[in-house]
């Protein structure tokens, strides 16, 4: 198959290095200069379980994108996901389009952009680190979690799925994708939020004493947000998820994508996780205290690395 990757970070090259393994054409398609340069010149390099490999890979920027694919990749952050959509132009013309990006709201940025037929969304629980340009460094295991929103291309997405499961990805296909991406977005809400914050890896934030206080600080409210907005939502499932990633095994040694970028002075997601769940607690006149407070810290911890600057 012939792939891109959008937002090529450690989740997207990740994903890459997994499907080049299976004899897949990969175009990583990124907008860090560096990270396209060194692609181009030096390949991939993935790190997993003490063994180095380097992958030869096509990197462009998205405004020279001018190919077809039979699969986009989506995993550019929600708040740049429409400048990436629109730079891809008419690359993404009758393209199936998975997004497995952080965040809620996603999938009606891509509506702006593309029919619903060509649309999957989801979840998944791989875990990677980027630790340079063009060079990541593999934790644990993973899975994927995906529903196709539409009704024309069954074959097609069944292709795809076939795909990545034989090149390891470990893809289940859900019927209430909606229920799926808030689940995942209340557990990095949880787990990418505080780690940020505590500057600590999954498995550190795990050993803290009161860290079911913590977790339930935040659930708590997403749980009453979910039942405003009838959205199937199970708390005690999304703690035992959590729980299950404080294994070294697991995740239990990775550094979250919002730790990751709050560490290198970039912007993080808040505002698609905690800052999500709040505005929306806020429109149902529901106590969101706890979520208002955790973005806003977030936000202040950005505002305190463009000082540094």
């Amino acid at each position: 198959m012939k792939i891109g990757i959008a937002g090529f970070g450690a989740m997207g090259s990740l994903f890459a290095a997994k499907l080049l393994e299976h004899n897949n054409e990969v175009v990583a398609i990124d907008g860090w200069d560096q990270n396209v340069n060194t692609l181009n010149e030096k390949g991939l390099t993935f790190e997993d379980n003490g063994e180095t490999k380097n992958y030869s890979i096509k990197a462009l920027f998205p405004k020279d994108v001018n190919e077809k694919f039979d699969l986009i990749l989506l995993f550019t952050k929600a708040m740049q996901l429409d400048e990436m959509l629109t730079n891809l132009g008419d690359s993404i013309d009758d393209t199936l389009l998975l997004v497995l990006a952080n965040g809620v709201g996603n999938v009606e940025t891509i509506e702006g952009h593309s029919s619903r037929d060509n649309i999957m969304a989801g979840t998944t629980l791989w875990s990677s680190e980027l630790v340079g340009p063009g060079s990541i460094k593999a934790s644990g295991t993973g899975s994927i979690n995906l529903q196709y929103l539409g009704t024309s291309k069954d074959a097609k997405v069944a292709e795809v799925v076939a795909e990545m499961n034989a090149s390891g990805l470990n893809v289940t296909q859900s019927n209430d994708v909606i229920s799926v991406i808030w689940t995942k977005a209340a557990f990095n809400s949880v787990i990418n939020t505080y780690c940020g914050i505590l500057d600590c890896s999954v498995g550190q934030f795990g050993t803290i004493k009161d860290r079911d206080f913590l977790m339930d600080s935040v659930l708590d409210e997403i749980s009453e947000v979910a039942a405003a907005e009838k959205v199937e939502f199970h708390k005690e499932k999304v703690k035992a998820t959590l729980e299950e990633q404080f294994d070294p095994k697991k995740s239990g040694n990775h550094y979250p994508s919002l730790h990751q970028d709050l560490s290198k002075g970039r912007k993080t997601e808040i505002d698609f996780l905690n800052g999500y769940f709040a505005k929306l607690g806020e429109k149902h006149g529901i106590n969101v205290d706890d979520n208002s407070l955790l973005t806003s810290i977030i936000h202040a911890k950005e505002d305190l690395n463009e000082l540094k600057k």
